[in-house]
């Protein structure tokens, strides 16, 4: 199956949702850079959130997302744009804790303390500038919290990766 961003808008009800499939994106980014199953697990998250993040932007405007906390991996950047052009990067890619209950150990990868920086240009003269306390430490949470507290959308964002022992996602 191919990557897609599915956007769907509702004006009457006041309510936009975003889909997407990003199994090729999330491999490709596994494989440059060599991402352990972990690391793997949390690329994936980030760069399926930077597609979401980026298909609420207008044409040609442009995000930054960096998440910097406190765990092994130290911090994930992704960048992407309102017509799906995304990239990722991984500061330490070989970062692999052991699995929890819920999977892959995301959470402690990231760590608990840190934040979350959210970087746009939407073609105006200066860059607009977000920066909040990592919420959760989860991709999808940190990633609602700024929704809500930057942009005050109320929002609920779901991001997940199933990665096999390789650390590329099925």
């Amino acid at each position: 199956m191919d990557d897609y961003l599915l956007r769907v808008w509702s004006r009457e009800a006041g309510v936009r949702g975003l889909i997407c499939i990003t199994t090729h994106l999330v491999n490709e980014g596994v494989r440059r850079h060599q991402a352990s199953p972990t690391a793997a697990a949390a690329l994936g998250r980030a760069l399926t959130g930077g597609v979401l993040i980026g298909g609420l932007l207008k044409i040609a405007q442009r995000v930054a997302v960096k998440f910097e906390g406190s765990g092994p991996l130290k911090k994930l950047i992704v960048e992407s744009d309102s017509n799906g052009v995304v990239r990722g990067y991984v500061q330490q890619p070989l970062v692999d804790l052991p699995q929890t209950a819920q999977g892959y150990d995301v959470v402690g990868a990231i760590g608990a303390a840190g934040l979350l920086t959210v970087v746009k240009d939407v073609g105006l003269r200066d860059l607009a500038q977000s920066v909040i306390p990592l919420a959760t430490s989860t991709i999808d949470g940190d990633l609602t919290a700024y929704l809500e507290q930057s942009e005050q959308i109320a929002s609920v964002v779901q991001v997940g990766s199933m990665v096999d022992e390789a650390g590329y996602t099925t």
